[in-house]
């Protein structure tokens, strides 16, 4: 599920776009010239590339290029599980379509337009979607089913191939979701509606899986980003209906899917979670993996290892100084802005560069019960900051950004973030600390390996030794009280303005 590792293909082609839309071309071209489907599968074909492409359009929203490249391709993955699935057991030829599509679908992404944030403006709210919008699909089979006069509903008996597809998509979109019952409940509507309509006549396992492709993709699209456009269900319900209009068996197809879309709609989404019983570490800790749980794949075990598996965020949450106003120098995807929450922080500014990030903080914050405002906000920006805060903080986290730019700039970047701080604030500090050598082992080689693949700023990466970083928090005229190992060459620096 972790799909962001296409990203620098997808860059690639989004500084040549004429090679992009001769590669989004060639499967089509080689479809028409060469696979020359029967007719049977005429159908199949045309709905599986409508399930397929319809996340690049569904992805779209706020963000750069590279979440719309992120999501579009891991909903289209998804996608692809079950119609591979039900391919097996219809033509394998379809493979080669299933394929074609995702080509595309990797490829789109890097030409269509997208809307960011500006550098140094502050986030607004998130728009939240309501469940009238999911209601659109009736509309689109209330204007497909006149149409189609001659229409007639014959499903086949339960074969050990229809079975097995049906019991696959619930799997997979079981796992997708993380909610059994959501699956059970997908599988059950389907089985329910086939069993009731026990004909000689063939349905396409393929049409069972477009069938429960479409809720997987409305799941997906809710749960990543808590909105979906509101033209998107009607489409997708057209489009599929029309693809199968010459199966006798597409208005229950249609139907049947539109059941199971708004049993995905009506399902209770992640909602937001009480405040921990306990202030302790461990409930901290617990309940912001809770809050992640609700977001995309990726980010889910994004959150879930750090959280589980980085010492500092334990030694965050239970540090026993109160944080009183915060503000947190590249917050990321909003994890000690959880941690922030957690204990009881009323005042939070998060700044980051990185769009995508901070619209899954935002998300985050959502879910905590604290939508942004004057007490919680969240502006992406750069260090050092060209229009610093007017207000000052009870506490700065710096955690793992300074070596993102060269020595010079990590001092102004420093000083700036300390000038912040009330005369007994605190900022904590977290870096890697390189040898002799300039080389900082694991924490180095983890850092390029990420920044390749596009989850972090593309700039030359500068670890400093502990000395020069001790040197650096001198000068920005900060005393250090306590000095921490914080996982293999990582330290943490508690610091406090030095008096004067």
């Amino acid at each position: 599920m972790i799909t962001r590792g296409l990203w620098p293909l997808q860059r690639w082609l989004a500084a040549r776009p004429a090679v992009t839309i001769a590669l989004a071309s060639a499967p089509v071209v080689a479809l028409a010239g060469w696979w020359r489907p029967p007719a049977a599968l005429v159908p199949a074909a045309i709905a599986t590339g409508v399930a397929m492409l319809a996340p690049v359009v569904i992805a779209r929203g706020d963000g750069s290029r590279r979440r719309l490249a992120g999501r579009a391709t891991g909903a289209a993955l998804v996608i692809a599980q079950p119609l591979v699935l039900a391919a097996l057991f219809v033509d394998l030829r379809l493979l080669f379509l299933i394929a074609a599509a995702a080509v595309i679908a990797v490829v789109l992404p890097a030409v269509v337009p997208v809307r960011e944030v500006a550098a140094g403006a502050e986030l607004a709210p998130e728009s939240r979607s309501t469940h009238l919008r999911w209601l659109l699909p009736v509309v689109g089979l209330c204007v497909l089913v006149p149409i189609h006069a001659r229409a007639r509903v014959a499903i086949p008996d339960l074969d050990a191939g229809m079975i097995a597809t049906v019991v696959g998509c619930a799997a997979i979109c079981a796992g997708v979701s993380m909610r059994p019952l959501l699956g059970i409940g997908n599988a059950a509507a389907m089985l329910i509606a086939l069993a009731l309509f026990p004909s000689a006549t063939t349905a396409s396992p393929m049409a069972v899986a477009i069938a429960l492709s479409i809720p997987l993709a409305a799941w997906f699209q809710r749960e990543s980003s808590g909105g979906f456009p509101a033209w998107m269900p009607a489409v997708l319900a057209v489009a599929v209906g029309t693809a199968y209009a010459a199966d006798p068996a597409w208005p229950l197809m249609a139907a049947v899917a539109l059941l199971t879309w708004l049993v995905t709609a009506m399902y209770p989404a992640h909602a937001s979670a009480a405040d921990p019983e306990k202030r302790s570490t461990a409930g901290i800790l617990a309940w912001s993996q809770r809050l992640f749980s609700g977001l995309e794949p990726y980010w889910r075990f994004y959150a879930r290892g750090k959280l589980s598996g980085d010492p500092v965020y334990g030694r965050l949450a239970g540090d026993g100084r109160p944080w009183g106003c915060v503000l947190d120098a590249g917050c990321g995807p909003g994890l000690t802005a959880m941690v922030a929450a957690a204990r009881g922080t009323t005042t939070y500014l998060g700044i980051d560069l990185d769009l995508d990030k901070l619209l899954v903080a935002r998300r985050a914050l959502q879910l905590s019960g604290r939508a942004i405002g004057d007490h919680w906000r969240l502006r992406r920006d750069q260090f050092p900051l060209e229009h610093p805060p007017s207000e000052r903080f009870d506490t700065v986290l710096v955690l793992d950004i300074l070596h993102y730019w060269p020595h010079e700039l990590q001092a102004t970047t420093l000083s700036q973030l300390a000038s912040l701080l009330h005369a007994d604030g605190r900022l904590y500090l977290r870096e890697g600390v390189a040898a002799d050598d300039g080389d900082a082992g694991h924490i180095e080689r983890g850092e390029r390996f990420t920044t390749y693949f596009g989850l972090n700023p593309e700039n030359a990466l500068t670890f400093l030794s502990a000395e020069r970083i001790a040197a650096l928090i001198a000068s920005a005229g900060l005393t250090v009280e306590s000095e921490e190992p914080m996982g293999n060459e990582n330290r943490l620096w508690i610091c406090r303005a030095t008096p004067s």
